[in-house]
């Protein structure tokens, strides 16, 4: 048997304690002088049993205390095998450098890399060694062949190259992912080595360590915690740009900057600076530990804000204002029957024309009528706000401002007049969508598609619901969530079945469950007509009343090239996923960042406005980056990972690291558990000497 801590064993000092109080009890505390036994030597009464309880007694407490000193001494059963400084094992040593943005703190970074070249100086040379960074992802900077290659003398100087050319990223800090893709590593290469982690971070509370929870580590793997930085979160302030709601805020809202100060911060106001083509300043009152909100006005486009007189990474912040406008929706309603005829409504319970109006003189159904399809166009478009779109009547609206129209809604047959003007707004880039009410409106679209379309109408028994829908496409794009992406309780009475020419360029985007199209697009010049099956009103099925309409009918406008311009926000390192039809973002030298799969990867915080369509992404740090404050002693070893504390040092002045070989005795120890029998056993030696004393005790008041 062999003990991981023996200087523990001093604790077998503590016997004294015991043998000391049962010495004493051999001499009579009180004595009486009696002149006739003045002259005979002082002896205290014993019996042969007494004596023989008092020494199992004072046996069984000398052996809790000896068996508690030995349960801290931390004793092992050594292994034939030898440890991992065995001669011919595989000992890894892996350094992973953390380039997170907390390190970008003063000089913690500069710290790191001088403690990381000092450890691996000092430390005893591994048999593979190899660099790596870790932040949102982990990184190899020097792998193990590159090292194994390296001539001897010449791998110190090749680690301090390696290690001096990393700089901090400005992500956030995801150890367990890092640890957990080493433990993996260790799995598949070691090969029964001993492989030693030594993780250089200042170890901010805002690392991820959710992945830690419940993962079982390989044996003969150990972490050692090399700690750099501040010791405690310095005085200052945080600031946080809070977005606008695009949905309700004006173009010109302020901006809103939450600010933070720390528990120990003296001032009582804290001076803003908004840098950008029109730099300003503005004080705020500011409260110690508490958080406001400063809300001033932003004229640039975009700026960044930074309090006065604070160097650190969280007293800053981008913001940006969102220029939008206003989309031109034309609604273009039915005109009268050249008959006269009286417009007839279908009940879908009986399946029968019940009921009529007649047209009003200027061929158009009563403003009143609240059955029409175009009165919930305009419902819809009234949801999506004034200061969105603006709705007008296509057959009111003056032919100059045709140009400015971005989504024209035909509710159903139009004049030859306004269905030539619609066909030349769509040829110049606008959006047309068709919503057929019967066959007779095939000719219509026909005309505005430019491909021949013919439509019958389909006799239901019951109804349909939508079947297959193109979600990749961007009318689709407000539906990707699971909670909005179920279309199957939506049910149709009737529609139109569309019939198609062969290689006409149209493309389906739903179809019913019968496979009969719901929804076509036909691109013509450099716009596009959307031809919807079905009528908008409560007659022919659900879809006006269900809560896609709104939604939809905003991502035909936003189709269109009108509405709201998008702003997307977010942390570095993190994929931002851009509209349809976008090339990429520009980055503050003018360059641009083109895109890749629909989105583009941004590292650095700044305003990247998005090329085409004016729309803004937003990237500043992770709220969990800008605290300086670190994790709580112990926080890692109550999670399970394998730390080796006698190899923990907060600076480079401590002492080194310890050998492979101590890491494994320690992993042995640990595995084995000696510690907890013996302090079984103690536990177990204390009740008997309890009990035993009662007794002992009950047993001499007796007597007396």
């Amino acid at each position: 048997m062999a003990l991981l801590s023996p200087w523990f064993l001093l604790g077998l000092l503590a016997v004294a304690g015991p043998l000391v109080a049962h010495l004493r009890r051999l001499n009579v505390q009180k004595r009486v002088a009696f002149s006739a036994v003045d002259l005979l030597e002082a002896r205290p009464p014993r019996s042969a049993r007494r004596s023989w309880e008092d020494v199992a007694l004072l046996a069984a407490r000398i052996a809790v205390l000896g068996l508690l000193s030995l349960a801290f001494a931390r004793p092992y059963l050594p292994v034939a095998t030898g440890g991992a400084g065995a001669a011919g094992e595989l000992r890894r040593l892996v350094v992973l450098l953390d380039t997170s943005a907390s390190m970008r703190r003063g000089k913690t970074f500069e710290e790191a890399r001088g403690l990381a070249i000092e450890r691996v100086a000092r430390a005893e040379a591994p048999t593979a060694l190899e660099l790596r960074t870790f932040d949102r992802s982990v990184r190899t900077v020097l792998p193990f062949a590159q090292w194994q290659r390296t001539p001897e003398a010449e791998r110190g100087t090749l680690f301090k190259g390696a290690i001096t050319a990393i700089e901090p990223g400005w992500s956030v800090a995801r150890l367990d992912e890092a640890l957990r893709a080493l433990a993996e590593q260790h799995n598949a290469e070691a090969a029964g080595g001993y492989t030693e982690v030594m993780v250089v971070s200042d170890f901010q509370e805002g690392s991820s360590l959710t992945g830690l929870q419940g993962y079982e580590w390989p044996q003969r793997f150990g972490v050692t915690l090399c700690k750099v930085g501040p010791q405690q979160q310095p005085a200052g302030v945080t600031l946080r740009w809070l977005p606008p709601d695009l949905d309700t805020a004006p173009s010109d809202a302020p901006c809103r900057v939450q600010v933070v100060a720390s528990a120990d911060f003296q001032a009582e106001t804290v001076k803003l600076l908004v840098e950008g083509s029109r730099p300003s300043a503005v004080s705020f009152p500011v409260v110690a530990g508490k958080s406001k909100v400063a809300s001033f006005p932003q004229e640039a486009v975009h700026a960044r804000v930074r309090a006065e007189g604070f160097d650190d990474i969280a007293a800053a912040t981008w913001v940006a204002r969102v220029p939008q406008r206003r989309a031109l929706v034309a609604v273009a309603v039915a005109n009268a029957d050249a008959s006269g005829k009286r417009l007839q409504f279908w009940d879908h319970r009986s399946r029968k024309f019940v009921g009529s109006i007649s047209p009003n003189a200027s061929g158009k159904p009563p403003a009143e009528d609240k059955t029409a399809s175009a009165y919930f166009v305009r419902s819809a478009l009234g949801a999506l706000g004034e200061a969105r779109v603006e709705s007008a009547d296509a057959a009111t609206l003056p032919p100059g401002r045709d140009a400015e129209v971005a989504l024209w809604v035909v509710c159903s047959k139009t004049d030859p007049a306004l269905e030539e003007r619609i066909r030349n707004s769509v040829e110049g880039g606008a959006t047309a969508l068709v919503l057929l009410a019967g066959e007779a409106d095939a000719p219509s679209l026909s005309a505005l598609s430019g491909i021949p379309i013919g439509a019958k109408e389909k006799a239901l028994e019951s109804f349909v619901v939508l079947g297959a829908i193109a979600r990749e496409h961007p009318l689709f794009a407000p539906f990707q969530a699971p909670q909005f992406s179920d279309f199957t309780a939506i049910r149709f009475w009737k529609y139109r079945a569309l019939e198609l020419p062969g290689e006409s360029g149209a493309q389906v985007l739903a179809r019913f469950e019968g496979g009969d199209p719901a929804l076509v697009e036909v691109r013509r010049g450099e716009g596009r007509v959307l031809a919807w099956a079905s009528d908008w009103r409560p007659a022919d099925g659900q879809w006006v009343l269900s809560s896609r309409c709104v939604p939809f009918l905003a991502a035909c406008v936003e189709l269109a090239g009108g509405g709201r311009r998008q702003l997307l926000t977010g942390t570095p390192g993190e994929s931002f996923p851009l509209p349809p039809g976008s090339t990429g973002v520009r980055n503050d030298g003018g360059g641009l960042v083109p895109v890749s799969g629909g989105a583009v990867v941004l590292d650095q915080p700044g305003v990247y406005p998005i090329e085409p369509g004016g729309g803004i992404v937003v990237v500043n740090i992770a709220p969990e980056e800008a605290s300086a404050a670190s994790l709580p002693e112990g926080k890692l070893e109550a999670l399970g990972v394998p730390v080796n504390k006698q190899a923990v040092s907060e600076k480079p002045g401590a002492s080194g690291l310890v050998s492979a070989e101590a890491l494994a005795l320690g992993e042995l120890e640990s595995r084995q558990g000696a510690w907890r029998f013996v302090l079984a056993a103690v536990l177990g030696l204390l009740v008997v000497e309890t009990l035993w004393a009662a007794r002992i005790t009950q047993k001499r008041k007796g007597i007396a």
